[in-house]
């Protein structure tokens, strides 16, 4: 550790990498040592004693960062500890990305596929895997939870083979019912799937847009691809509930049970992948009563 004489001696900007430094490594590790020569490099500062909260911590420590210049990066963001992980099987999914160079969509593909458990993803050979640094940094600390294979091809996935890609007359994903089990493959930044696979896929669908591009980032594609299949789910939900209700012995109140039920689940899914406001507007739509209730 520094002496308060030789840290003064540091440029300014050199100041505040060493301090953001040591707020990181007492975020995540937490050894309040850090915390206490923090302290110390915040007196010699001249700034406020900080508050030990997450908020706090954070803001403090991008503070420093943007006085010593350093530019912003996501892979820069400190994230919030949680105390278990996550113990939700994985869906039998498997997600192909195929030539993919980007680093930093690899990984938010795999912050995506952790938080909703969907599947196992397939590296092609030329597609950065969970080794290489950008992929790391993007995936904020899930890279090595998500289920993932290696060098794979079109002959290590399970059928059917779904192509998620910018073709003239496909259908749209909208459309679609997706089965159980599948693989979504998914391509290049640039230009989509090779046109050999293709050719194999057994389904190709296209995300319908509006705009003067024709195509969309490959991580933002692929989480519009998992609000859809999400909503497909909904209806298996609502399906369960209709056999769970049909074999209760208490038949009388069916029909009340079996609405209630449903706008349960309806509102929890637009709350989940949209807004609030959303939610409120659907409840406001099927009973007013009920939208009084929720404010």
């Amino acid at each position: 550790m520094f002496s308060q004489r030789k840290f003064l001696s540091l440029p300014h900007r050199q100041q505040h990498k060493k301090a953001a430094q040591l707020l990181r490594s007492y975020h995540e590790k937490g050894d309040p040592t850090y915390l206490t020569q923090y302290r110390e490099l915040e007196s010699c500062l001249k700034l406020t004693p900080l508050d030990i909260s997450f908020s706090s911590i954070a803001d403090r420590y991008h503070f420093h960062l943007k006085e010593a210049s350093v530019s912003l990066k996501e892979h820069n963001f400190l994230i919030r500890r949680f105390d278990t992980l996550s113990d939700i099987d994985y869906l039998p999914l498997a997600i192909y990305l195929e030539n993919l160079r980007s680093g930093h969509n690899v990984g938010s593909i795999l912050r995506t596929v952790e938080a909703f458990r969907l599947g196992t993803v397939h590296f092609s050979p030329t597609t950065p895997g969970i080794e290489n640094k950008k992929v790391a940094d993007a995936a904020m600390g899930v890279a090595s939870f998500v289920p993932h294979k290696a060098n794979s091809t079109l002959q290590d996935l399970p059928r059917p083979l779904i192509a998620l890609e910018t073709v003239e007359n496909a259908p749209s994903y909208f459309d679609f019912e997706f089965p159980e089990t599948f693989s979504l493959l998914v391509g290049n930044e640039e230009y989509g799937l090779n046109p050999e696979t293709v050719k194999q896929a057994d389904i190709i669908l296209q995300i319908p847009l509006l705009g003067s591009k024709n195509s969309l980032n490959v991580s933002v594609r692929l989480r519009f691809w998992q609000l859809r299949f999400a909503s497909n789910g909904l209806f298996h939900t609502i399906h369960h509930l209709v056999a769970k209700l049909l074999n209760s012995l208490n038949r009388k109140h069916f029909m009340h049970q079996l609405i209630e039920l449903i706008h349960q689940r309806i509102f929890q899914f637009f709350k989940r992948h949209f807004s609030f406001r959303f939610s409120i507007i659907f409840i406001f739509i099927i009973d007013r009563k009920k939208a009084a209730k929720r404010f």
